[in-house]
């Protein structure tokens, strides 16, 4: 199938309670089966670190990072790597756990409805709550994730 201009090849990435939406693009690998090294820190948000590649990247719970429940930390069907775009620091790839396997999905206007949710506190982590084929979605704010990471380590 090709995509029109208006189509974005994206990964719903499934956490609890809702799917993270992001382009394909984003997404450098996914992995099932990884153990965590656990990161020694104090923040609830960062896991820890994977060996991906011969690199370490951190492993991150975006759940935690948005202040939502989350599902148990080092224990996950699935990782995914995602590119760092926003060239902070030294920060080229890092990975969040993930509640189940991705699905791939071609989407469109028609396919991903905005939700204003005002009963929803402003996060600086998510840049939009949306619904895609009638599911809950967040199209996460990648700067922010990214800038947290890099502050953090």
């Amino acid at each position: 199938m090709a995509e029109s201009s208006d189509q974005v090849s994206s990964l719903l990435l499934p956490m609890r309670g809702f799917n993270l939406v992001l382009p394909h693009a984003n997404v450098a690998e996914v992995l099932q089966g990884l153990e965590s090294e656990p990161s020694g820190n104090d923040l609830a948000w960062l896991v820890g670190s994977i060996e991906w590649r011969g690199i370490r990247i951190p492993l991150i719970s975006y759940e935690t990072l948005c202040g939502r429940e989350s599902g148990p930390s080092g224990d996950t069907p699935a990782t995914v790597v995602i590119y760092g775009l926003e060239g902070i620091g030294d920060l080229r790839f890092y990975a969040l756990e993930l509640q189940g396997i991705p699905r791939p999905m071609v989407l469109d206007a028609e396919r991903v409805e905005p939700v204003d949710d005002d009963s929803a506190e402003p996060n600086e982590f998510v840049a939009r709550n949306v619904l895609v084929a009638g599911q809950p979605g967040i199209i996460p704010e990648l700067a922010s994730v990214e800038r947290g990471i890099q502050a953090d380590r």
